[in-house]
């Protein structure tokens, strides 16, 4: 019995920007290798940044310029190439990616390679976030509109909302 068919393999290097199709990918302990190990850091915020509150990031694309390695992962990031709507085409080492990627999203964001898996500082809310969450905040964040109820989170233990709320985005 056939349950479904694999149509497109698609990889997406930047969290929050676009990917685009591989025509194979090595799958590891953390998933695809080479998905999500970039990511757009909101400055102002001290976030990582995420596509639900900054759209236009959907806009550009990435991809690696090389074949990714084995071994790549958290702290050991191969370069990225991004191409913005415009047709300009800029990579991770190039020194206005950042300047450009700030332009798309309409506020000062940075390109930032994953840092080594035990290092949690990218993805932890800093406590003035922590302290200006809200109701209003946590709808976004999931995309539930006003008129939605929560999801119900009554199967969950208590500790696991407590450290997601600590975090802007899974590790």
């Amino acid at each position: 019995m056939t349950i479904g068919r694999v149509a497109q393999l698609w990889r997406y290097p930047v969290k929050s920007l676009g990917g685009g199709p591989v025509e194979h990918f090595d799958i590891g302990a953390r998933g695809v290798l080479g998905d999500r190990l970039w990511a757009v850091r909101d400055v102002a915020r001290d976030v990582t940044a995420s596509a639900r509150r900054i759209p236009t990031l959907l806009t550009a694309t990435a991809r690696y310029v090389d074949p990714v390695p084995a071994d790549a992962g958290p702290g050991n990031v191969p370069d990225v190439e991004i191409t913005f709507p415009d047709g300009t085409v800029l990579t991770s080492g190039d020194g206005d990616v950042h300047a450009k990627l700030s332009e798309l999203a309409g506020r000062e964001v940075r390109l930032t390679a994953l840092p080594p898996v035990d290092d949690t500082s990218l993805h932890r809310l800093s406590r003035a976030e922590r302290a200006n969450m809200s109701v209003a905040s946590v709808r976004t964040d999931l995309g539930v509109s006003d008129d939605e109820k929560l999801p119900d989170l009554s199967m969950m233990r208590l500790t696991d909302p407590v450290t997601q709320a600590r975090y802007s985005t899974a590790g």
